[in-house]
């Protein structure tokens, strides 16, 4: 790299005998240039990474909101998911209850059976279990016991005691 700059006439690599002794060890006597900062404000001196920090900080108060969001979200369709898990349950124990009340209207040799529901009759991502077990006590009256149930763990349970008459 060569000086262009010129001092007193004469070219800064070379010392004031006109010797170019530096250029022959190859090395550049050039003046040192300060560099030049832009002006800032005096209302902004020492103040240039506040600004950052404050993007920064709110760029981690509305990610956390937005994360809190989004988990609130799952919780409640995972609830959702749930209740309506129990409302399904709740219906095939009462279908199982009314067909077995059904099946001993027919036959009063009927005890009971068990039935697997589809997951695409039920809109869910596993079938339903329903058993149906009829006992006999000792008033002639014959008790009817229902259990339905997703293998996820929702379980409902229904007994119905039915009279000979009926």
């Amino acid at each position: 790299m060569r000086c262009n700059k010129r001092y007193g006439g004469k070219s800064l690599s070379q010392n004031p005998a006109g010797q170019n002794s530096a250029r022959r060890r190859g090395q550049e006597h050039c003046a040192l240039k300060t560099p030049q900062t832009k002006s800032v404000p005096d209302g902004f001196r020492g103040r240039r990474g506040a600004v950052l920090a404050m993007v920064l900080g709110a760029l981690l108060v509305v990610s956390m909101l937005g994360l809190a969001l989004v988990q609130t979200v799952l919780i409640e369709h995972r609830q959702i998911q749930q209740c309506g898990r129990r409302q399904q349950c709740f219906w095939l124990a009462e279908a199982g209850a009314r067909k077995a009340i059904h099946r001993l209207a027919k036959s009063p040799d009927y005890r009971g059976e068990e039935w697997v529901v589809p997951a695409d009759v039920l809109g869910t991502s596993e079938p339903a279990k329903v058993t149906i077990s009829v006992t006999g006590n000792a008033t002639g009256s014959q008790i009817v016991n229902v259990e339905a149930g997703f293998a996820g763990g929702a379980v409902c349970r229904r007994e119905i005691s039915v009279h000979a008459n009926q």
